[in-house]
């Protein structure tokens, strides 16, 4: 298994191709292009899984809020986006079956974060998925928005989510520790998609 930057056009296009599969979003290059994507292989070369670190806005965790809801979160309106990362598009093959490789998957996406200077990790996870609200709850987070989002560029059908915002500095390794053996203990095993069009997921990481 290997995790590297995607960073060529081709790579970029396989990287779209295979998060579709998954998540049933097909990411603009104009929004893959400028930011940190991660492709993750299995050691036959297939892409096992993926995701996007958005260093800079737009960020589409964000815009997938209705404008009303983002303007009336008070949240939202004191926080200086310069200082904000996004995690997005984050998902996992069947394929990768091996626990080994969700350990390693999620422990290089803890460090992507934790080696940023940015204050804040904004993501976001479908409504539905209550055990992964509780599996985040570990990052101390905040909700931004809860409920119908927006059709963005790349999605086909109407979503229902949770937009939340958490501390990066509350992400000590500890409790990295901690979310990854909740994340083993609740997989059993077996590997799923992530089901964050995070447009992360810390897993929607």
């Amino acid at each position: 298994m290997k995790i590297v930057q995607l960073k060529t056009d081709t790579e970029l296009c396989q990287f779209q191709k295979e998060t579709y599969k998954y998540l049933k979003v097909v990411y603009p290059m104009e929004f893959l292009k400028p930011n940190l994507v991660r492709g993750i292989f299995s050691d036959d070369q297939q892409m096992i899984g993926g995701y996007i670190v958005a260093l800079t806005p737009p960020f589409r965790s964000l815009d997938l809020v209705p404008p009303q809801a983002l303007q009336a979160s008070s949240i939202y309106r004191e926080l200086d986006l310069d200082l904000v990362l996004e995690i997005n598009g984050l998902w996992l093959s069947p394929l990768a079956s091996n626990r080994l490789y969700s350990v390693r998957t999620w422990f290089r996406l803890y460090q992507d974060i934790i080696s940023s200077p940015k204050k804040h990790l904004v993501y976001v996870y479908d409504q539905g998925k209550e055990k992964l609200g509780k599996l985040y709850s570990a990052c101390d987070p905040q909700t931004i928005y809860a409920g119908k989002t927006l059709r963005l560029p790349g999605i086909e059908e109407d979503e229902y989510n949770v937009v939340q915002i958490a501390p990066i500095d509350h992400l000590s390794l500890k409790q990295a520790a901690h979310f990854l053996f909740k994340k083993m203990m609740r997989r059993r095993g077996i590997c799923r998609n992530l089901g964050y069009h995070v447009q992360p997921t810390l897993e929607q990481v």
